[in-house]
């Protein structure tokens, strides 16, 4: 009987273990291998891949090469207001705000000339270089409307004689250069006349001082200015950004002015133009701010509206 049941017991376990192999074969057969212990899987992803670095320490890299030769240039800020877009160098200013200014009223015998404005956008430069009475901006207006409200042809006049320029290219010219909106001064002297594309118009870029009568030349009144239209001829833009160069002293001609008007009024022609060739024989890059930067800025100006 004892005999009996150990063959019953070793035919269980035999039919156990057929069963169990039959199973293992049915999961090869059909693509699914049994899956391996863990530790084994640990250990053959250990064997095939290298070895990843510690989550607490930074993969070490070759530095890059560094440019020696000139500084980084700073990212481009960016000045968008009433559908006109700029870029500027950041060292320009440290920010830029548009506004709308209102038209003046329309022109009268009670109102001189130099007083009426058309509506317009303003761009004005928080925080840039140069210090002086004139205020960094950027102006933007209707030629049609400013024509209108001046009732002057010297307004159209001035236009005329801005697209005459551009079409004809001259290096320089004599006499007064275009710039509005109309001020109450003179042109005393321009340089570095330049010819200009912005992105959907066409200008001229110079130097220049305004004054009411014969005075001397200095840093405290040199501007930059940009006097383009757009592509369509519907919108004027007038640029007047302060400018320095260290061979226009603040003082230049001022003594001789104070001790000799007389004598200063009359050599005042040679005068500006020493001091002309002067500007126009130096670098871009020489100028406070640079030329260079200016002359981006204004390319990169867009009058969408």
């Amino acid at each position: 009987m004892k005999k009996s049941i150990q063959q019953l017991f070793g035919l269980l376990t035999l039919i156990l273990v057929v069963t169990s192999l039959s199973c293992n074969l049915l999961q090869i057969a059909a693509g699914n291998t049994p899956n391996p212990p863990a530790e084994q899987t640990v250990a053959a992803l250990a064997s095939s891949q290298p070895a990843s670095p510690s989550p607490t320490s930074a993969p070490t890299k070759a530095p890059l090469p560094m440019a020696t030769s000139a500084p980084t240039n700073s990212p481009e800020s960016q000045a968008y207001f009433d559908g006109i877009t700029f870029s500027y160098d950041p060292s320009l200013s440290k920010g830029v705000l548009g506004q709308v200014l209102e038209a003046s009223a329309p022109a009268s015998d009670q109102m001189p000339l130099f007083a009426i404005n058309p509506k317009m956008d303003q761009f004005n430069f928080q925080g840039y270089p140069v210090s002086q009475d004139l205020k960094p901006q950027i102006q933007i207006f209707s030629i049609s409307d400013y024509e209108k409200l001046a009732g002057d042809p010297i307004v159209s006049q001035t236009v005329e004689a801005l697209k005459k320029l551009m079409a004809d290219h001259p290096a320089d010219s004599s006499g007064e250069l275009p710039f509005l909106p109309i001020g109450n001064a003179g042109q005393l002297m321009h340089a570095q006349l330049k010819y200009i594309k912005f992105q959907n118009g066409k200008g001229i870029r110079y130097l220049a001082e305004f004054g009411q009568n014969y005075a001397p030349l200095s840093n405290k009144l040199l501007f930059y200015t940009f006097q383009g239209i757009t592509s369509d001829g519907a919108y004027y833009v007038s640029a007047v950004l302060p400018i320095n160069h260290a061979k226009l002293p603040g003082d230049d001609g001022e003594t001789l002015a104070v001790q000799d008007f007389q004598k200063f009024s009359d050599n005042f022609p040679s005068y500006v133009v020493d001091i002309q060739n002067k500007l126009n024989s130096e670098k871009g890059s020489s100028f406070t701010p640079s030329l260079v930067l200016l002359d981006d800025m204004i390319n990169s100006l867009k009058v969408a509206k």
